[in-house]
């Protein structure tokens, strides 16, 4: 179930770091637990094991374990979670499903690619949060995504590629984390 059987006659320090989780994966199961109890435990992984983790931790949790795991990876967390709690400074600030975390965040996430560089001007006076502007792309949060675009391309921004979402769950996470800021 962990995806070690090539690695049975390895010793410890010869695993590499994503094997390592493997082993204190395959060490937790081995009992056969009702509940794990995991920290981090895709870190180190490549793509096809991290993969094979996820089909794993999916087959446990159908057979009625719980499984419970700290993790920083935002993506992961919405994709195999069905409650997420999010501690901020010692107290559990939110306990939902991600559906329902990501529901609390107002708006649309708009991500779009330019025909140039982004300048603060694009920006100025929009109805939208920048996220993140990265040369060519940018990503922001809106109430009125369309009111957005038709200013962005009033303004002569040559779109040359996007995507309107809900919030994902980084936006969910730090629009409940956010504090303001102190003044000046």
């Amino acid at each position: 179930m962990a995806g070690l059987t090539e690695q049975a006659a390895a010793r410890v320090g010869t695993l590499s770091g994503g094997q390592r989780q493997r082993l204190y994966f395959a060490l937790a199961i081995c009992g056969d637990p009702e509940i794990l109890f995991l920290d981090e435990p895709t870190v180190g992984m490549d793509v096809e094991a991290r993969r094979a983790f996820v089909a794993s931790i999916q087959t446990l949790a159908a057979a009625g374990k719980t499984i419970v795991f700290t993790t920083h990876y935002l993506r992961e967390a919405e994709e195999m979670a069905r409650r997420i709690v999010v501690i901020d400074r010692g107290a559990v600030i939110a306990d939902a499903s991600p559906q329902v975390l990501k529901a609390r965040v107002p708006g649309k996430k708009i991500t779009l690619m330019a025909g140039r560089p982004f300048g603060k001007p694009d920006f100025e006076g929009l109805p939208a949060s920048v996220l993140s502007v990265a040369g060519d792309r940018a990503s922001l949060l809106s109430n009125e995504p369309a009111a957005v675009l038709r200013e962005l391309f009033r303004r002569g921004v040559d779109v040359v590629d996007l995507e309107v979402t809900g919030a994902d769950l980084e936006e969910a996470f730090l629009a409940l984390t956010r504090r303001p800021e102190k003044a000046r």
